[in-house]
């Protein structure tokens, strides 16, 4: 790695910030972001790779070291391989050596072969935006220590992003979404620290859920984004008809929900989960030509954390547990649960 942090880092960095604080527009900041970083570390490529909104599949929203017709016509699914589970837990794939990496390694490649590479997740309010790809032709080009720095350039690549949605979409005039009608994150995210600090007060346990279409991306291949947009209203008025008039929801993600249940035990959540996985399994949506299920991801109040982003980063963990073992079940953070089929 060398000592990175130099003033000529600082004053990249300076520079990158300066330009995402003065216009709400991405597409600048992503090409400080690759074009420095590229510098920095002499790289064979870097790139950020983003989730599309209205497809959820990763696109490249910027890149230096690759060619511009694969960057136009990559698409990459969210598995539940090394990139699936960088998404979806935070968690960065670092590999010194591909020689000594394959199957990892061919998991992540983009357009050539490398002898190293690093990526780290882009997100924002635990919501995963993509992750941030730079890759060497040299062998141990990464280690640990540039994880920390690298990610530093993620969360500006995550600002950017957000900042320019923000702009476009208004959101911060809104309290509920669009599409679906039900309450928007920010909205969300009061009540979960109220029912926090409700419970602290009072002793009381909550569960909090992290809820996923397990069939989106084939919903939205067969039939089409207006008929995906159709099928997400009805399946949020079915959740929001399951829960009890206590409960909320909002919408976390393309096609993911939060759900907090106040004053909630183990067992009792372990029923509502179940009936709203229950339900949708058994319902049919946009006039009968779509079915569905879902994945859940369930951490506990006080059990599994105390605070708003230990309770997310729980829940989405659960979540991913629920989807490695395939889709349509509910998963318990606390480890004295297992997978409920």
């Amino acid at each position: 790695m060398g000592e990175v942090f130099t003033e000529q880092c600082v004053r990249f960095i300076g520079e990158i910030l300066r330009q995402a604080a003065s216009a709400p527009v991405a597409e600048r900041v992503f090409h400080l972001v690759v074009d420095r970083l590229s510098r920095i570390y002499h790289s064979q490529a870097c790139a950020i790779i983003l989730l599309d909104p209205r497809t959820e599949f990763l696109v490249i929203k910027n890149s230096l070291g690759i060619s511009y017709t694969f960057s136009k016509q990559f698409q990459r699914k969210i598995s539940t391989g090394p990139v699936g589970e960088l998404v979806w837990t935070g968690k960065p794939v670092l590999i010194r050596s591909a020689a000594e990496d394959t199957l990892v390694a061919a998991a992540v490649k983009l357009e050539h072969d490398f002898a190293s590479c690093a990526l780290v997740p882009v997100a924002s309010d635990h919501r995963s935006l993509g992750y941030l790809h730079i890759e060497s032709a040299r062998v141990g080009a990464f280690d640990e220590r540039d994880l920390p720095f690298l990610s530093l350039f993620a969360d500006i690549v995550a600002l950017a992003q957000v900042r320019a949605s923000l702009h476009e979409e208004n959101l911060r005039l809104e309290r509920y979404d669009r599409e679906t009608g039900i309450e928007k994150y920010s909205l969300f995210v009061q009540r979960l620290r109220e029912a926090i600090e409700n419970a602290r007060r009072f002793g009381e346990s909550f569960a909090l859920c992290v809820v996923d279409v397990d069939n989106f991306k084939e919903i939205l291949r067969v039939g089409g984004y207006e008929q995906s947009k159709v099928f997400l209203r009805e399946l949020a008025a079915r959740l929001k008809a399951d829960l009890r008039p206590c409960d909320s929801i909002c919408r976390f993600g393309v096609d993911e929900f939060l759900v907090l249940l106040p004053k909630t035990t183990m067992e009792t959540s372990r029923e509502l989960v179940g009936r709203l996985r229950s339900s949708v399994a058994e319902e049919s949506f946009a006039g009968g030509g779509v079915r569905s299920t879902l994945s859940l991801g369930i951490s506990l109040f006080p059990a599994d954390g105390e605070s708003v982003d230990d309770l997310i980063v729980k829940g989405k963990n659960a979540l991913f547990e629920a989807q490695r073992a395939g889709g349509n079940r509910v998963h318990f953070s606390h480890e004295s649960q297992g997978i409920l089929k």
